[in-house]
């Protein structure tokens, strides 16, 4: 399964992933998806239509917050599945990785 579809909405400066989000389908999406982060045209991305990931999804989260992090700008990630979160946390990047829940800005995603 391949992430069928990175949707990008700058007027709300979101970027929605579809499907998978693994090895198979990182590289589709990792370079349109950085420079839209570095452009500053995106500040969140919502991950409630990622459907399987491993952790190579997890490192695409962690390249696109370091992006940010040098391009000076904002960037949270959205509902990521319990699979992700999982992933997240045995890796040890939670405090990269800045998660909102779906009220939006400055609402601390509790990673259980």
């Amino acid at each position: 399964m391949v992430c069928e579809q990175l949707e990008c909405d700058t007027q709300s400066g979101c970027i929605k992933l579809y499907g998978a989000l693994d090895l198979d389908s990182v590289a589709n999406v990792w370079h349109q998806g950085e420079e839209l982060v570095r452009s500053g045209e995106i500040g969140l991305i919502d991950l409630s239509a990622v459907e399987r990931t491993d952790s190579a999804g997890v490192a695409l989260l962690v390249e696109w917050s370091r992006a940010a992090r040098e391009a000076g700008v904002s960037l949270a990630f959205r509902d990521a599945p319990q699979q992700m979160r999982a992933i997240i946390r045995a890796s040890g990047v939670e405090d990269v990785l800045r998660m909102v829940a779906r009220g939006g800005e400055g609402f601390e995603e509790r990673m259980d």
